[in-house]
């Protein structure tokens, strides 16, 4: 919308078919360069970004979002010209090979010294036939989610990206800040994909132990130090960066959990195998035979064995008692066998 077409002395809708513009509900008079102005005021005396300078002038005159957004529309930036925008704002790039899919120099590792904020590189890659660029937002202090929007699979993107904070976050649309509840309108950067898709920018300096966001068939990649985004052209259709990246929100804590899972709790051990598990009593006394020498052993082994299975001291001393040919009959085998079978319990349960 040009501002052009907004009357300065509004009390009513305004005069063309647009309609866009209204007067305060308050009835004071809406005034273009007194908005524009404040704005001025805000930005460069009272310290405040111009987005965020626009933004509060636009709550004091009491406009719209979609007022607001008529006025004070985000500037945008398309092709080589949002890649040189960028480097002035600290990030860096590298050159990407169409033809084979993928950045045309080594980036990983030692080689992220090629990613370079120089403009007399950057031109002399694009001089050269490269018109994409890759970088991570990582190595600025920014993280980026990417999600797709509009490829022949037919998913709506940004559907999945609500399904995904509702299901992972527990947090429907509604309960969302206020720059992610209406993708893309009201968020302060991000690009716009040649296929419609879209890459939020965030601000963020910590760890990232996820790749994705994923809820049923809906993904958002992460894209951080080690996955990148990209600017300049793809097949002849340019990225366009909307925003500042200076006015990207920092990353929401509950955004920050989620890509740092908590690793699953260690399974605790069973204290010992339910009874659809358990060897008959016969068996655990063959066993101990087999492997043991003497009735002390015996009673130890046996009794170890019984507080695995899950048996209980009286079954095991019930059974003890009932086989003096294998176990013997001494005054002290129900002790021994007590210490045994407590001591493997206590084992278990530690």
């Amino acid at each position: 919308m040009n501002p052009a077409n907004i009357v300065h002395q509004c009390a009513g809708p305004v005069a063309d078919t647009t309609n866009i513009i209204q007067a305060p509900e308050n009835g004071k008079p809406f005034d273009l360069e007194a908005l524009t102005e404040r704005a001025a005021i805000l930005e460069f005396d009272a310290g405040f970004s111009r987005y965020h300078a626009e933004r509060r002038a636009a709550e004091l005159y009491g406009l719209t979002t979609e007022q607001r957004e008529a006025v004070f529309p985000l500037p945008r930036r398309t092709g080589f010209e949002a890649v040189l925008f960028m480097t002035g704002r600290g990030f860096s790039f590298i050159p990407w090979n169409a033809r084979e899919g993928r950045p045309a120099v080594k980036w990983t590792g030692e080689h992220r010294k090629n990613f370079t904020p120089d403009p007399e590189r950057l031109r002399a890659w694009s001089g050269a036939g490269f018109k994409r660029f890759m970088y991570l937002p990582g190595l600025c202090g920014y993280i980026g989610l990417d999600i797709d929007v509009g490829h022949a699979d037919g998913k709506d993107g940004l559907q999945g990206f609500y399904r995904v904070m509702e299901t992972l976050a527990g947090k429907p649309a509604e309960r969302l800040p206020s720059y992610l509840r209406d993708l893309p309108r009201n968020f302060p950067c991000y690009t716009r994909t040649p296929r419609g898709g879209l890459h939020l920018l965030f601000r963020y300096c910590g760890p990232c132990k996820a790749a994705n966001l994923t809820a049923g068939e809906c993904n958002i990649e992460i894209k951080y130090q080690n996955s990148g985004l990209s600017l300049g052209e793809k097949a002849e259709v340019a990225y366009t960066l909307c925003g500042d990246p200076i006015d990207a929100p920092d990353l929401p804590l509950f955004l920050a959990e989620l890509i740092n899972p908590q690793p699953k709790p260690a399974p605790q051990p069973e204290r010992f195998r339910r009874n659809s598990g358990k060897p008959d009593l016969q068996k655990i006394a063959d066993k101990v035979i087999e492997t043991g020498s003497g009735h002390n052993d015996y009673q130890k082994k046996f009794a170890w064995r019984m507080a695995y299975f899950g048996y209980s001291l009286e079954e095991t001393l019930e059974f003890v008692k009932s086989r003096p040919d294998v176990f013997g009959s001494d005054q002290d085998t129900e002790t021994v066998v007590r210490h045994a079978w407590q001591a493997n319990t206590a084992r278990a349960t530690a």
